[in-house]
């Protein structure tokens, strides 16, 4: 455990995460949370772009007539864009032992902060085409996540659990 502010009247303690990296590379098992407002012209297409082909979709791109995506704008209180990569989680001690998923002291965030556990994309209704994601990730540390730790999910959606 981490303890930062211990000077202030409000210190508060964090877990560090062996884990963590300054980079946004989801195949490092990093601490990240991702919304996307890159979505497909088509919202319900009979199969998924290849995965190449989701890759190099940009804002720039998606803005070219006759693309196949499209930019989604952002609607503060609805839906903002960003990414969010976690180094240390803040842990709340009381009343019960929790992760604050929106303390990003110790988080690099690009755009908007996304909080921990939050993920999402305007990118297709087709299950399994999503590109939102998050990873919470606390190997090297003495804590897990509680197996009654749920995931919700909104309207068109699809998840994978790993």
């Amino acid at each position: 455990v981490y303890c930062f502010g211990m000077e202030s009247r409000k210190p508060r303690e964090f877990i560090s995460l062996p884990a963590a990296s300054a980079a946004f590379d989801r195949s490092a098992g990093l601490n990240y949370a991702v919304m996307h407002n890159i979505g497909l012209t088509d919202p319900a297409p009979s199969a998924c772009p290849p995965a190449a082909a989701v890759a190099g979709f940009s804002r720039a791109v998606c803005s070219q007539p006759g693309a196949l995506c499209r930019v989604t704008p952002d609607r503060p209180g609805a839906f903002v864009s960003g990414m969010a990569a976690f180094k240390k989680y803040r842990l709340l001690l009381s009343p019960r032992l929790a992760l604050d998923a929106t303390d990003g002291t110790f988080a690099i965030s690009w755009k908007s902060f996304v909080p921990a556990g939050r993920a999402g994309d305007c990118f297709s209704r087709l299950s399994g085409c999503s590109v939102g994601s998050f990873s919470i990730d606390l190997t090297g540390t003495d804590f897990v996540l509680d197996s009654e730790a749920n995931v919700w999910q909104g309207e068109n959606t699809s998840t994978m659990i790993f």
